[in-house]
């Protein structure tokens, strides 16, 4: 019909990494914003949130320690942070976006440096020089406004480095992927946003009472092009779900047709029908969300599944899978970042590091909660 639009909403889609003529930095999405996304993800999903706070505390244990230099973990720069708080904020941003960043500084003398945290989401890349590597980074805590925030440049860490303040990044080789690593659960996106929306949809529909699933029809024609926009924010401000980002689950319907009649006829689309399928699609983004984590058993994040006792053995089984093939691997390429500059504050000696794991159940084979 030449006058009725249908309004969707966006779908979730993998970041794009592209140069901007007239900028030194790497963009990290269309609007640069990328991380956001990844941020606003983590607090709409309950269990994204959940698997993601379970990560980071099995990584980091009940904290690290050192047989060969305990001392030196007790504070990491003159902040008066512990290296436990550095290790687990990076941890944090390892788990979310998939790489995580340090800021080095030198000490006067040069031969140990103090290490602060970072946001890796306020971190952009520079171009790769004609070695094919990032010369250095820039830092906003702001990207969204870089006239009243500007980027800071910092060079990469290296010991030779004439600046004081640099920036050490890790994030995990993946082909195909030039700068930006990609998180961890990258292939349970489009599930953790589907899932969040199927959420924020029944939520709208118990607050407003009114059915988003609605053919509005204006029974005359509009006189402009502004008329329209304007009738359309009004209907979406007022009865679609705010806020809303990614998968949409709901739409509306706006006609214009010709009539005497001036008032507005709306007519709501029955979807109780569609309980099922909604209780599927919870099913499907659940199963979907688990596999892109890589959990092992539900059982991990207190989840009941059906056909499992729940017994200390199967938890602990799936404990142990999970922690060698999960967490095992993410926690050394941790621990070997914080090594490396731990090492530099020994002069050099080697520094034994790991983390005190915790145990799920105590001696007298009792939950530990």
């Amino acid at each position: 019909m030449k006058n009725t639009k249908v309004f969707n909403f966006k779908v979730v889609e993998p970041p794009k990494i592209k140069e901007v003529r007239g900028k030194d930095w790497i963009y990290y999405g269309e609007d640069n914003q990328y991380p956001k996304v990844l941020q606003d993800l983590s607090k709409s999903n309950a269990l994204h949130s959940s698997i993601l706070k379970s990560k980071v505390q099995n990584i980091i244990g009940e904290g690290l320690q050192s047989t060969t230099h305990p001392d030196l973990l007790t504070y990491a720069n003159s902040d008066g942070e512990s290296w436990d708080y550095i290790f687990e904020n990076a941890c944090k941003d390892y788990m979310l976006y998939g790489f995580f960043a340090l800021n080095i500084v030198h000490t006067n003398s040069r031969e140990s440096v103090e290490v602060f945290n970072l946001d890796a989401g306020n971190v952009r890349m520079a171009p790769k020089d004609e070695d094919d590597r990032i010369p250095c980074y820039y830092y906003s805590t702001k990207w969204n406004n870089t006239k009243k925030y500007p980027p800071r440049k910092y060079e990469k860490f290296s010991m030779v480095s004439e600046d004081d303040s640099t920036i050490w990044v890790y994030g995990t080789y993946e082909p195909g992927l030039e700068y930006y690593p990609a998180p961890p659960y990258s292939g349970g996106l489009a599930s953790i946003a589907l899932q969040s929306d199927v959420e924020r949809y029944h939520q709208h529909s118990l607050q407003n009472g009114f059915t988003p699933s609605v053919w509005v029809n204006i029974p005359s024609q509009p006189q402009n092009e502004d008329e329209v926009r304007e009738i359309y924010r009004q209907l979406e401000d007022n009865y679609t779900m705010q806020g809303s980002e990614g998968v949409g689950a709901s739409k509306f319907i706006l006609t214009f047709s010709d009539g005497a009649d001036l008032k507005p006829d709306i007519q709501t689309m029955s979807t109780t029908q569609n309980d099922k399928y909604y209780l599927s699609v919870v099913d499907m983004t659940t199963d979907n969300i688990l596999a892109a984590h890589r959990i092992t058993s539900p059982m991990l994040l207190g989840l009941k599944t059906e056909g499992q006792l729940g017994g200390k053995n199967e938890i602990l089984e799936a404990q142990t899978l999970f922690e060698h093939k999960v967490i095992r691997p993410d926690r050394k390429c941790l621990l070997d970042s914080m090594k490396k500059f731990l090492q530099i504050n020994a002069q050099g000696q080697r520094v034994d590091l790991s983390v005190k794991q915790s145990k799920i159940f105590d001696d007298e084979g009792e939950l530990n909660i």
